[in-house]
């Protein structure tokens, strides 16, 4: 039987809490740095990570490629031009760029996804708001979770409205969409 989402996240937040977050960050960052979609991209959208989500700080430093975060406007999200130097807290107290530089994603743009769960049909359990599969479902780009493999899931409940993800990437393997 698969559990309704509401229930899923509870247990795998109580999972995620459990984990050493930042040595797992580290190895799934590194194997996302292998990835040759990474090398071939010219920007990059990540979240700026909140509690103990995987850290993307050493992708949000790259100096080598452009990199844009997530601005809630009203029930969505854009992607604005990041600056360690230029953010504020949005409504969930969630760091966001001020920028006004919007960017949308061209195919060959990487867009890392946060991520409760995952499962091996590319399924991906978020947090319920819906943000990231409104903003997913009219963008290009390559989607990637970066994720422990101790939150991959046999199953994800999905509906009409969850976009699926191209990429899993955890601290020893990444795998692709076919």
């Amino acid at each position: 039987m698969v559990m309704d989402k509401h229930d899923l996240r509870k247990i795998q937040k109580e999972k995620r809490s459990m984990l050493n977050i930042q040595l797992l960050s580290d190895l799934i960052v590194d194997n996302f740095f292998d990835l040759d979609e990474f090398k071939s991209a010219k920007n990059i959208f990540t979240y700026i990570p909140f509690g103990d989500e995987i850290s993307t700080e050493r992708i949000l430093n790259l100096k080598s490629k452009k990199i844009y975060a997530p601005k809630i406007i009203g029930k969505n999200i854009v992607m604005a031009e990041y600056s360690p130097a230029n953010l504020k807290r949005d409504k969930f107290g969630i760091l966001e760029p001020v920028s006004d530089n919007i960017k949308v994603p061209h195919f060959d743009d990487i867009i890392i996804v946060p991520a409760l769960g995952c499962d091996f049909s590319y399924n991906r359990l978020g947090y319920g708001g819906g943000f990231y599969d409104r903003y997913l479902k009219n963008t290009n780009g390559v989607k990637v979770v970066l994720i422990p493999q101790e939150l991959l899931l046999a199953e994800v409940p999905n509906d009409i409205n969850d976009v699926k993800v191209d990429i899993i990437v955890t601290e020893s393997l990444a795998f692709r969409k076919h």
